[in-house]
């Protein structure tokens, strides 16, 4: 363990790696190492690794219950970042995020990643309007899931590209 994320003992993981490639157009990395661009701020639904499931394929999913004791958690780490925009990665992270801080007309009542991903929501974090967009997990964004989530991050890019540029230094 590195203890940055994404991270493998000789450089990005190939999730990190994916996420990499989302960032760069924006002028930012997931690579700490990069003193190039700007570093992305990144956090979880939960503070810890839940663990591998069952046969190790894949993670565990932090509980409803461990995601709700977590928000203060969250709540804080954007007081002190002070994201100009979020970008929730994956299905788990979407649904509970759009729940809680997206209101009015923009209300999620999409479930599905497709359903999500790729637009622009209207979030309130800590007393600020932050937009918030869907993609796809980077450790999912393979296989028979690369064209949708190259859809997706190709969509992020784009909406996020005037956030972000705006804010530049």
């Amino acid at each position: 363990m590195t203890g940055y994320p994404y991270r493998a003992p000789h450089g990005l993981s190939p999730a990190g790696g994916r996420l990499d490639a989302f960032l760069r157009p924006l002028g930012h990395t997931i690579d700490h190492t990069d003193s190039t661009r700007r570093y992305a701020y990144s956090t979880d639904l939960v503070p810890w690794f839940p663990g591998k499931a069952a046969g190790g394929g894949h993670d565990l999913k932090p509980t409803a219950a461990e995601i709700e004791a977590c928000w203060s958690w969250f709540e804080r780490e954007v007081e002190i970042a002070e994201p100009r925009a979020v970008v929730l990665l994956g299905r788990e992270a979407a649904s509970s995020f759009l729940r809680r801080y997206v209101t009015g007309e923009r209300r999620v009542r999409q479930s599905s990643l497709e359903g999500l991903a790729g637009s622009l929501y209207p979030a309130t974090l800590a007393g600020h309007k932050t937009p918030a967009i869907v993609v796809w997990h980077p450790s999912s964004a393979w296989g028979r899931y690369s064209a949708a989530a190259a859809r997706t991050y190709a969509a992020g890019q784009e909406a996020l590209r005037p956030i972000v540029i705006a804010g530049a230094p």
